[in-house]
């Protein structure tokens, strides 16, 4: 079995098992990555150092970002602050941040401008302005506004990112931050809940945006072939539900998972007919998206109903077949 981690309303980062079953009057083997004074408090995207299963990567709300180092039980706060005399940062309450996939010492970190470390985190960076609309006081509330809520790297071409935000902004660097893009032109001027560059076809990039603050619960889901210049809607037959998150299947670039404010589907022919995916799952929003390389199973996280793990062989044979 390979292990699952994840953030948690109220009960911060757990991980667990991926072949374990919650029964009643069994017990519960997940614990959480990292207990502070307050128990635990919300918390979003925890990532594992791909050299270093010790070193685990997570973070609190508001962009509360922390190193762990699982053997002896440290944790670093390392989330990137302004310079003295600079307007303070925007973080979201689920701020985006990852590892690079081309060195594993390298962070990637979103407020209202893209952060970049070389080192795990201890030192930051800014490699961008604000790419934002940079809101004013009269939008901003206990949340700030004006934030970046989804970045991409592109496992094909180090330095060709994607940064998009709660505003509608998406841009673009192929550079690593030296210059940018915008590339939003004929979008929805709604929250991007996630941006994609793709694992296939290096121009080939994916966003889903939601409405639902402003109780518009149409699908928006969109892909660019040329980095984003030229943007088609992939939406099809979805159900209108608010899209949070797209991935592509790891060997077959035809295949899209989307999970949305009610379930998850999928397309075999890039977003043309959609099928769900929903058969024994409860009716939850789904947040999260993973395809493990090696299990070459889905891992859907839901808000409030826990983790689901499906294999998805079936669904690669068969579009094979049909195509």
């Amino acid at each position: 079995p390979y292990n699952i981690y994840g953030g948690t309303q109220d009960n911060a980062a757990l991980i667990g098992s991926s072949t374990h079953i919650v029964e009643d009057g069994v017990n519960d083997p997940w614990k959480q990555v990292y207990i502070d004074r307050w128990g635990g408090g919300d918390s979003y995207f925890t990532w594992i150092d791909p050299t270093d299963p010790n070193t685990v990567y997570y973070e609190h709300q508001f962009g509360d970002l922390r190193r762990k180092n699982m053997t002896d039980g440290s944790a670093k706060r390392i989330q990137p602050r302004s310079p003295e005399g600079e307007p303070r940062l925007r973080y979201n309450w689920m701020t985006p941040f990852f590892i690079s996939s081309h060195n594993p010492l390298t962070l990637y970190y979103g407020a209202q401008k893209l952060f970049k470390s070389i080192n795990r985190g201890d030192d930051w960076v800014s490699i961008s302005p604000d790419l934002t609309t940079n809101p004013g006081p009269d939008k901003q509330g206990n949340v700030p506004y004006g934030t970046i809520t989804s970045i991409s790297e592109s496992v094909m071409k180090p330095g060709l990112l994607y940064v998009g935000t709660d505003d509608g902004n998406i841009q673009v660097t192929q550079n690593d931050g030296v210059t940018w893009n915008k590339i939003d032109n004929g979008l929805p001027e709604k929250w991007v809940s996630r941006i994609i560059a793709s694992q296939h076809d290096i121009g080939t990039v994916y966003a889903s945006f939601t409405g639902y603050r402003e109780d518009d619960f149409e699908k928006y889901l969109y892909m660019s072939t040329d980095f984003g210049e030229n943007w088609k809607s992939i939406s099809g037959d979805l159900p209108s539900e608010s899209i949070n998150v797209i991935r592509e299947d790891p060997k077959n670039s035809s295949i899209l998972y989307v999970g949305t404010d009610l379930g998850v589907y999928v397309t075999l022919d890039k977003g043309e007919t959609w099928q769900s995916l929903c058969n024994n799952l409860p009716t939850t929003p789904v947040h999260d998206l993973v395809i493990h390389p090696r299990d070459n199973e889905l891992i859907i996280g839901t808000h409030g109903r826990s983790i689901f793990v499906m294999n998805i062989e079936d669904i690669q044979n068969y579009s094979e077949k049909k195509n």
